[in-house]
């Protein structure tokens, strides 16, 4: 009773329902119940406006608690924002009176546990496949700040043969302050005990997506040996005190290193168990003719390390002869004017992306399929050069709006052509050639892919096909960053498709990493450029946070930016997102450089140089590691090896200078710096170690030469005061070099970090004024 007037509960009437049929009528036909579950009641109804099927969830209203009503909101909140092949979608949602539903697609399917409880033993390779969707789904769901907390075979759809998780409603996302963490409330909260981690029957309340993981495990169990690992009142004491049987003491056919998979992912404590879901995604896509040697996360994603794993059965180390593999070579420009080479680049990088989206396929990268442009070598050579099975050649005729594009797949063990197309199209059409290109190789290939790889292998970031164009061109642009004038032009590149697409988030990433090189060089100052970088990059994470790419630019602009812990997260979960991307394994590497972790340095510098081999940019950065960890022999060898590929390799002739004058090779030194110069004259670095290097070799007269000319210089244009230090350093002149070194940490001049502890300051570190600039870089 209220004010006089008696309020009815509407779930107290015959038709539990009632109100919500009359009010969603004309919209939605409810039709019979279809589940229940604790907290609320599925429905299947017809949507008549689409002319399909969907599932209705009403929660089962509690007038005497507010719990059940929380939980069901939430869970609208969680599913909503949850957009990946593998979990159950939102189609609409809402309220009506006192009751709260929301619409799912319907699922014609059955659920897992219907499957188990029909055949008891799951096939093998179906419960992989079951698992590793799961996995994947669950892998995205906690990159969002998700965890599932009740994943079993009730809660896992079967649609087309396909794993679709439902049911997030107990899933609760918390965000710490600056770290991205996962917690749950109590054990008195909702689960299913026999798939539950042993932390979360504890009632941990730092439960992460490990505990996912756990109860993934038990799903997994159940299919390959016909019930949980741990059931009923002694499994719960059992899960605490010693492993699960392994499955093949259960079931003769599971091979054993399916047992070390399970038994990973059933660890009773979290350390011990994979630490995310895309390491088992990893694992169960692997079969033992798969490649499966690894150590850390970072290697075990591709397979690079040849150190033990720690897994509870050791996963084989064989490495597979037969993976599939393809390099993608430059694509020919037929086009009648050399100008549309930007044009032909683009389309191969696109599709080169395409393809290393696919974690069963080994794609080369980028900067090793471009070292050979131009360069007449047989298939044969190209693929024990590149070590690839197969390669991807082709050519590019544009016409005004009218495009030709010719692909071939080609056999590089006898020449033999797999598979050739031609297509002449509509320039408009261009993403749908490069989709059509890339999915016949995974044909040809046979390749097996997850909905969820389909569903990435024809990503876009664009449907503006003229923001294309010009992203196109910004980063033909910026590929050629040391040629006077090509950064000005890459940025008015970005920026121009950028007013076509202001949600073109690789193009923001191509715009943070235009601004960035300038101030890594000491081409202009950091307030002329970290800010642009830095909000460029912020805007590429925020349209695409899922985008490698665009974390990488982040993680460098936050390098350069001194921040190194927001460097070392951004570039983390680069590598976290695409495990092949060399770039940011690279600078990975020397950020631990510049912070003195040099093992972890060496390490993620040789991951950079094993994923793109030919790179000038991973041999550099690798010899720059070397050099800063005083392994000057091994950092000359590197550069020797990168020069040997790319001669004009700024890197390589900037580490290979260094490298041998900290050997006290000085004349060996000041050649190579000599050729850096001629190379890049407008660049001031080069220029200022080759004086630094005359210095040390006791040539004063050489280096105040060219000392007076970067002063000169300075009046008319930007010289990083970080260069000029090197000069009066090594000229035994420190109160000049200080001088100099406290303007370069005044003005933020980001060259600095990266010759902070080498031997070009070896003359002047001893001098207690010193730490002040360590102190200044955060590095004390």
């Amino acid at each position: 009773m209220k004010g006089g007037v008696c309020v009815t509960n509407p779930l107290a009437s015959t038709d539990p329902i009632g109100p919500l049929r009359a009010a969603l009528a004309g919209r939605y036909e409810i039709g019979r119940e279809i589940g229940q579950g604790a907290f609320a009641t599925v429905y299947l109804a017809n949507d008549s406006r689409h002319e399909r099927q969907v599932a209705l969830k009403v929660l089962n209203a509690d007038p005497g608690s507010q719990i059940g009503e929380l939980r069901f909101i939430r869970e609208i909140r969680t599913v909503a924002r949850l957009q990946h092949p593998n979990i159950l979608p939102l189609h609409d949602s809402g309220h009506v009176e006192a009751l709260l539903y929301y619409l799912m697609p319907y699922v014609s399917g059955e659920t897992l546990r219907a499957r188990i409880d029909r055949e008891r033993q799951v096939p093998i390779d179906a419960a992989v496949q079951i698992s590793c969707e799961a996995a994947d789904a669950l892998s995205y769901a906690h990159r969002q700040g998700v965890i599932h907390r009740d994943i079993k075979p009730e809660n896992i759809l079967l649609s087309g043969g396909h794993a679709v998780i439902a049911d997030f409603g107990i899933a609760r996302a918390i965000d710490l302050a600056g770290v991205q963490a996962l917690t749950r409330t109590g054990m008195g909260g909702p689960g299913t005990p026999a798939y539950m981690s042993p932390e979360q029957l504890l009632g941990d309340r730092q439960l992460d997506g490990r505990s996912d993981i756990y109860s993934l495990g038990c799903v997994l169990y159940e299919m390959l040996v016909g019930k949980p690992p741990f059931a009923g009142k002694e499994g719960f004491v059992k899960r605490f005190t010693e492993p699960a049987p392994a499955p093949s003491s259960l079931r003769k056919d599971v091979p054993d290193w399916l047992d070390g998979v399970v038994g990973k992912a059933l660890a009773r404590n979290p350390e011990q168990r994979y630490s995310r879901a895309e390491e088992l995604v990893r694992d169960l896509s692997r079969q033992p003719s798969v490649e499966r040697a690894s150590v850390a996360i970072v290697s075990d994603a591709i397979g690079l390390s040849d150190k033990p794993s720690g897994r509870s059965k050791q996963v084989s180390d064989s490495r597979d002869t037969e993976q599939p593999s393809i390099a993608v070579l430059p694509f020919a420009n037929m086009s009648a004017s050399p100008d549309n080479e930007y044009f032909s680049d683009g389309m191969t990088e696109d599709i080169i992306n395409a393809l290393s989206r696919i974690p069963t396929l080994k794609v080369a990268a980028r900067t090793s399929t471009f070292s050979l442009k131009g360069k007449s070598l047989g298939v044969a050579e190209i693929g024990q050069l590149l070590n690839v099975k197969t390669i991807l050649e082709g050519s590019v005729r544009r016409m005004d709006q009218r495009v030709r594009i010719s692909a071939q797949l080609v056999n590089t063990s006898d020449g033999y052509q797999i598979w050739s197309e031609r297509y002449d199209r509509d320039l408009e059409d261009v993403f749908k050639i490069q989709d059509e290109i890339a999915r016949n190789i995974v044909d040809q290939l046979k390749l097996k892919l997850t909905p969820a790889q389909h569903q990435a292998l024809g990503k876009r970031h664009t449907d503006n096909v003229e923001a294309y164009e010009l992203y196109l061109r910004g980063r033909h642009c910026w590929h050629r960053w040391n040629v006077k004038g090509a950064l000005e032009k890459a940025i008015r590149h970005y920026e121009a498709a950028l007013a076509k697409d202001p949600d073109y988030a690789l193009a923001y990433s191509g715009l943070a990493d235009a601004y960035n090189v300038p101030g890594l060089w000491g081409m202009l100052p950091a307030s002329a450029v970290l800010s642009k970088a830095l909000a460029a990059a912020t805007r590429a994470v925020e349209i695409a946070p899922d985008l490698a790419e665009s974390r990488t630019s982040l993680g460098f602009v936050q390098l350069l930016n001194w921040d190194w812990e927001a460097a070392e997260s951004s570039l983390l979960h680069a590598i976290e997102l695409n495990p092949r991307y060399a770039l940011a394994h690279s600078f990975y590497a020397w950020l631990l450089s510049i912070v003195d972790r040099p093992r972890e340095a060496a390490e993620s510098a040789r991951i950079g140089q094993e994923l793109d081999p030919l790179s000038p940019a991973s041999n550099g950065i690798a010899a720059l590691v070397s050099y800063h960890a005083r392994r000057y022999e091994q950092a000359v060898s590197e550069c020797e090896r990168a020069l040997e590929r790319d001669s004009t390799s700024f890197l390589g002739l900037l580490a290979v200078t260094l490298s041998y004058a900290a050997l006290g090779k000085y004349k060996e030194a000041i050649s190579h710096a000599e050729r850096g110069v001629e190379l890049s004259p407008d660049l001031n670095l080069l220029r200022a170690l080759l004086a630094a290097v005359n210095a040390m070799a006791g040539d004063r007269a050489a280096a105040e030469r060219i000392l007076g000319e970067l002063l000169e210089r300075s009046k008319q244009g930007y010289v990083g005061p970080t260069m000029i230090s090197w000069i009066y350093a090594n000229l035994d002149d420190p109160d000049a070099a200080f001088e100099w070194l406290r303007k370069a940490c005044s003005t933020h001049d980001c060259t600095l970090a990266f010759g902070i502890r080498v031997p070009l300051y070896d003359r002047v570190s001893a001098d207690s004024r010193f730490q002040e600039l360590v102190r200044c870089l955060h590095l004390d």
